[in-house]
């Protein structure tokens, strides 16, 4: 039987899953509720303005990341921001993202409501639209959106429960001329 594997989740975690699925010959659908890929690592645009407004950054830990992270580089996906260990999408931090979605099939602008199994597999439910036939599904959004989908699909992970956040505040400015300031990440890294 031929593996279909249904990924909700468009940012690093569910693309790097699909990533490796297309390695390993199986094929998966991406789903996402937002228009665009990354998750976190979010771009707005208006008009000629770009904001990033999730992740402000990311760093390399492992060795295949950093093989990832320097395929980026080399093709403009990434830079450096102040320092090497430092990186950002480049030109915003969507960029990596559509890297990783290349050739990948993925559903865009669609919230995934619910889950069901019966003897062909998995179905994914979004409002009146039904995906079948998955034989995994990988459900890789944060815990309060994931908490409600398993549970609708008869499974649950206690541990979601205790999984909690810190707000995160972006304030988005822009200016008619350039304005000189050297900007830093923030401590804690």
């Amino acid at each position: 039987m031929t593996k279909r594997v249904a990924i909700i989740g468009a940012g690093m975690a569910g693309l790097a899953a699909a990533r490796l699925l297309r390695e390993a010959a199986a094929g998966c659908t991406i789903f996402d509720k937002s228009r665009g890929l990354g998750g976190r690592m979010a771009t707005r645009r208006t008009g000629d303005f770009s904001f990033d407004h999730g992740a402000q950054y990311f760093s390399v830990r492992g060795t295949r990341f950093r093989a990832l992270v320097d395929e980026w580089r080399s093709a403009g996906h990434a830079a450096s921001w102040y320092d090497e260990e430092v990186i950002v999408g480049a030109p915003g931090m969507t960029a990596p993202a559509r890297a990783m979605a290349a050739g990948l099939d993925t559903v865009m602008g669609l919230e995934v409501k619910s889950l069901s199994r019966n003897p062909q597999g998995w179905s994914i439910h979004a409002g009146e639209e039904a995906f079948e036939g998955f034989t995994a599904v990988i459900v890789a959004t944060p815990a309060p959106q994931t908490t409600p989908l398993i549970k609708s699909g008869g499974l649950s992970f206690i541990e979601l429960a205790s999984a909690r956040y810190a707000p995160c505040l972006a304030l988005m400015l822009a200016f008619d001329g350039e304005v000189a300031f050297r900007a830093k990440a923030c401590a804690g890294r």
